[in-house]
């Protein structure tokens, strides 16, 4: 009979614990690099969301963090009338179901409710000349309110921190949006 002998099985096990030790780092590089990018592409999602919506509704729309915190998510929130007024600054309804159900006129006022970011991802955010940290505001041209520029930091977990493989968003007060890679001086934060 023929078979596989009990050290050719042994050496095998070692030859593929070896390569599954070697593979095992640039496999949780690659997890992580994915979870930040994720992130990044949702809040861009969102803050393009409320930009769009602000023009085409006519009132102002910001992104909020929930509960002041956008490690703990985010929601798109347009103005609603209070007594007959607009409001200057959408106001957040609470938590998801908040969201869901908030309308006015039969249109949704919050839009979008995004959750918390994965455990040990951070999200800074940073408001520069006024506004709020955890409110990106857009006025009904698309345009940015209340700050002259917003930059938020999407950053890698405690345990593998770094500004150059972190995330950097940028407003600008036309209300341009743009993402890059490594969050070395930006006023939101450090990564590090």
């Amino acid at each position: 009979m023929r078979g596989f002998t009990l050290i050719e099985m042994i050496t095998v096990m070692v030859i593929l614990a070896v390569l599954a030790a070697i593979a095992f780092p640039s496999f949780q590089q690659l997890s992580i690099n994915m979870t930040v990018s994720g992130t990044t592409n949702d809040l861009v999602a969102a803050l393009n969301l409320a930009r769009a919506e602000a023009v085409k509704r006519g009132r102002p729309v910001a992104v909020i963090a929930n509960g002041g915190d956008w490690s703990a998510g985010w929601q798109v929130v347009a103005a609603r009338r209070v007594g007959g007024v607009l409001q200057d600054v959408p106001t957040s309804p609470g938590d998801e179901a908040a969201c869901t159900a908030d309308l006015e006129d039969d249109m949704p006022i919050c839009m979008r409710h995004h959750g918390p970011v994965g455990t040990d991802y951070q999200v800074h955010g940073a408001a520069s000349g006024g506004g709020e940290d955890g409110t990106v505001l857009f006025g009904i041209s698309g345009d940015l309110r209340q700050a002259t520029s917003f930059d938020l930091n999407i950053c890698r977990p405690t345990s593998h921190a770094g500004e150059a493989g972190s995330r950097r968003i940028t407003v600008i007060g036309s209300g341009a949006i743009s993402s890059k890679r490594d969050t070395t001086g930006s006023p939101a934060g450090s990564c590090a």
